[in-house]
């Protein structure tokens, strides 16, 4: 009821759906109640946003003082909430938020949302300069959260005014906008009950009673609606932070295809990467070397016949310690690179691992094994043909452009480290928790950033990822991926040799067969990856659903399979598409 009573009175140069551009910044004022509040956490969902609170009744002072500050910002949304119905009061709206409003709408594209009776929109359109008015009607929780969405495209906005306002503003008017991105919502919505998902919720539950796991994020999509977003335990087994949606997992082995694959497919698509070529067309130092014949479509689908993992650590420790003449407690020079919380490594380290990988051994037979070593060429390969780097590219291309605030590399640069969940104890080589630094230990060891591992996440800003890739490289009418390109790289590489995974991504296996990294349930059509981590997410054109599993399954301990032994993230997706009626 709320989201169809939504009436959209202005939309300047189609202003809405609002950009998740990162590189546009964004302001949210909440006028009446505290920053926070439902609305302002709902924007949350789809982009970064900085969020301020003004009194109803704030004095001149206040509104000047504010209205200095949103003076930086590209788009404010001013949120009027806190309303009443007298109308001998204004409904609740005082002068000094007319006034706010008029001084942002000199600096800033302005979007109103007014929780609040349509009379009381006349006076905003006399005084300020709108880009978007919305009327939300209602001033509760349920009313603050549609609205938030509908302004981002989550919902399509299609209510009309109730009364007159003005001569141009009549009853029946209401300007129309489809849904353009993910939606969030109630199982009920797309006609499932709440008591049907239970079984869910009891999967996970039971994996962290048998201790698989502290805690984790788990989100189900059908349709680009997300009817399941929920968090479960904590960070770790002790008295630490519950797992909340802002909380970060380190990926682990899904960079392969959330940050390693997305950019080859870009590049493929502007002509700078020919996946057909071999490995010494694009490295020729590879040239007399055994990895130089590679071909990179072979490389990308795991039949390279490289060797699926080398210790790099190993060679650099002396008994159970770290080589003191490689490693330093402290940064200095010729040792910059950051390995984990007070270690550091030789910067020229980088080279002796790449040149690990080169020199060694070939597997004899070309047949399916997974290898992260590839994944450290592909990765030199993307800077080398876009001339940036592979996070710059990334944000550049997909992560800024989609609104993804919190994928990436290199997590503490960006938040504080208590929001980034643990991944173990380390007491073999780092001997610290690894908290805040990649766990993957090659990864580590230069740097942080590689092709195979080293992306953190939480599960919404992957699911919009999921759903962009469900949209044939579409979403919000921007085309990030040519569905060509796209139905390549997620098809069956070479099913003729017992090899089912596509171009960076996984796949089921065929026939239904049971085992594998799916349910039997999946289409032949569907995709994904997991981590060592204990992260997972799966992705299916053919009934439009995706599944997102974080967890740290190896804290404290890597050795702990629990989660694996037990099928705990595929009992789960077994359960999503019976809840479907999907059955073979």
């Amino acid at each position: 009821l709320y989201r169809n009573a939504l009436t959209l009175l202005k939309n300047q140069d189609s202003i809405l759906p609002l950009t998740t551009d990162l590189n546009k910044s964004l302001a949210v004022v909440s006028v009446g109640v505290t920053t926070r509040n439902t609305f302002a956490s709902t924007v949350s969902k789809y982009r970064k946003a900085i969020n301020y609170s003004i009194p109803r009744s704030a004095s001149q002072a206040q509104v000047q003082e504010l209205a200095a500050k949103l003076e930086k910002y590209d788009y404010v949304i001013l949120g009027i909430l806190n309303t009443n119905n007298s109308t001998e009061r204004n409904y609740g709206i005082y002068q000094s938020t007319y006034d706010l409003a008029n001084l942002i709408g000199q600096k800033s594209k302005l979007i109103i949302d007014m929780h609040a009776n349509p009379y009381a929109a006349h006076r905003f359109f006399e005084s300020a300069n709108v880009s978007a008015f919305l009327i939300s009607y209602q001033d509760n929780d349920a009313a603050k959260e549609v609205a938030a969405e509908a302004i981002f495209g989550g919902y399509e906005i299609s209510g009309k005014l109730p009364v007159s306002i003005n001569d141009t503003l009549q009853e029946g008017f209401g300007i129309q906008l489809k849904k353009k991105r993910l939606s969030f919502g109630l199982p009920e919505e797309i006609g499932i009950p709440s008591d049907r998902l239970y079984k869910i919720d009891s999967i996970i539950e039971k994996g962290i009673s048998e201790r698989a796991y502290p805690g984790c994020q788990v989100l189900i999509a059908k349709d680009g609606f997300v009817f399941y977003q929920k968090n479960f335990g904590h960070q770790t087994y002790g008295n630490s932070a519950a797992i909340s949606d802002t909380s970060i997992y380190d990926l682990a082995s899904i960079t392969k295809v959330m940050a390693t694959t997305l950019a080859i497919m870009k590049l493929s698509e502007e002509g700078k990467i020919d996946i057909d070529r071999h490995l010494q067309y694009y490295l020729p130092e590879l040239q007399n070397t055994n990895k130089g014949n590679i071909l990179i479509r072979d490389l990308l689908s795991h039949q390279a016949r490289l060797t699926p993992w080398i210790p790099f650590y190993k060679h650099t420790m002396i008994g159970n310690q770290v080589d003191t003449l490689i490693y330093k407690k402290q940064a200095e020079p010729g040792y910059s690179t950051l390995v984990c919380d007070s270690l550091y490594i030789l910067d020229s380290y980088r080279d002796s691992v790449l040149q690990k990988i080169t020199e060694s051994e070939l597997l004899p037979k070309q047949k399916y094994r997974y290898s992260d070593l590839g994944m450290y060429y592909m990765r030199k390969i993307i800077e080398q043909q876009s001339g940036l780097s592979i996070q710059k590219y990334l944000m550049e291309n997909f992560y800024s452009p989609l609104g993804l605030e919190y994928i990436g590399y290199l997590p503490m640069k960006r938040f504080d480290k208590e929001q980034i969940v643990p991944t173990e104890n380390d007491n073999y080589f780092r001997n610290s928790t690894i908290q805040g630094t990649v766990h993957d230990q090659g990864c580590a060891m230069v740097g942080g950033i590689e092709g195979h591992a080293g992306l953190f996440s939480n599960s919404v800003n992957m699911a919009i990822i999921c759903q962009m890739l469900l949209e044939n490289g579409q979403y919000a009418n921007q085309q990030y991926l040519k569905p060509s390109i796209l139905e390549d790289f997620t098809r069956q590489q070479f099913p003729l040799n017992n090899n089912r995974r596509g171009l960076g991504f996984d796949k089921p296996l065929p026939n239904h067969q049971e085992g594998g990294p799916t349910c039997n349930l999946v289409s032949s059509k569907s995709f994904g990856h997991s981590g060592f981590t204990g992260t997972y997410f799966w992705t299916d054109p053919v009934y439009q659903i995706t599944y997102i599993f974080l967890s740290n399954r190896t804290f404290p301990t890597a050795e702990n399979r629990l989660l694996i032994t037990n099928n705990t993230r595929t009992e789960i997706q077994k359960e999503i598409y019976q809840v479907f009626g999907i059955k073979h």
